[in-house]
């Protein structure tokens, strides 16, 4: 009796597994192509390591930024990449994960398997820093802001940039939400609406930093985060632009750098 009521368990236990990966199947949507599964090919990116000459957008232009920053600037590749060629510039972006690769980041509370590529890309990014025009800043501020070490080391580098009379332009973090956008897209792709809940501590971060860069006269907060691209995130035009809960993918950055190019077009025209 005892082994044929194994028999007949392992029997259900499989018929039941069996018709769960038909039904898996059937609502499991297709792998995305792989636009919408990364942010930028890290084959040709600078990112944690350096690649080429780190350039983007127009490299027959004279006029050169420095994009500094952790993965939040990383996926900004393609962003920079359309502006540039868009408006006649060339971005040299330099990034690290969990990193924003500007002097004295207090890179001690990141994982440790981030501190080699987050020093190197520090000490690379400080050869650009001169020949740039300007300096643009990117990253997770939700993260970063908790740490009062890092605030300390933003300031010093705002300070240092003025006493250059170097420009530095501090990029808003863009929506960030409590899970990944995979999860959305997952509902939506069997005709269910899933609303993500906003992790408002991007909010806070933005502020902060906004009120940061109001001492500083050199310094530019640019609010990007409230862009049309953004009022139905995760999604654009029924796309998926988000590829987890804070990065986008790659049509999402080439989506962001359209609606960011009039904002662009004014900043660069300043002096």
């Amino acid at each position: 009796k005892q082994i044929l009521g194994w028999v007949l368990l392992a029997a259900g236990v499989l018929g039941t597994s069996q018709a769960m990966a038909k039904i898996n199947a059937v609502f499991t949507p297709e792998q995305l192509p792989i636009e919408y599964r990364r942010y930028a090919d890290p084959e040709t990116i600078c990112h944690g390591k350096i690649i080429g000459d780190c350039l983007k957008g127009d490299l027959s232009s004279d006029r050169e930024v420095l994009v500094l920053g952790d993965s939040h600037a990383a996926m900004l590749n393609h962003f920079f990449d359309y502006l540039g060629k868009e408006l006649g510039f060339k971005a040299r972006i330099i990034t690290a994960s969990s990193c924003v690769t500007i002097p004295g980041f207090d890179y001690q509370r990141i994982p440790e398997w981030a501190h080699p590529p987050c020093l190197a890309q520090i000490e690379h990014g400080q050869k650009y820093q001169q020949v740039a025009e300007k300096i643009f800043l990117v990253g997770s501020w939700s993260y970063h802001t908790q740490s009062k070490a890092f605030i300390s080391a933003f300031e010093d580098f705002l300070q240092n940039m003025a006493m250059q009379n170097k420009p530095v332009i501090i990029l808003s973090q863009i929506p960030r939400f409590k899970q990944s956008a995979m999860r959305a897209q997952r509902f939506a792709y069997i005709g269910i609406s899933s609303a993500m809940a906003l992790d408002s501590r991007y909010l806070a971060a933005n502020q902060q930093l906004s009120t940061i860069a109001e001492n500083y006269p050199h310094v530019n907060y640019l609010t990007l985060n409230d862009l049309p691209v953004f009022e139905h995130a995760p999604f654009w035009n029924g796309k998926i632009i988000y590829r987890d809960e804070h990065h986008i993918n790659e049509i999402g950055a080439k989506a962001y750098a359209k609606d960011a190019l009039p904002t662009f077009q004014t900043l660069l025209n300043q002096k």
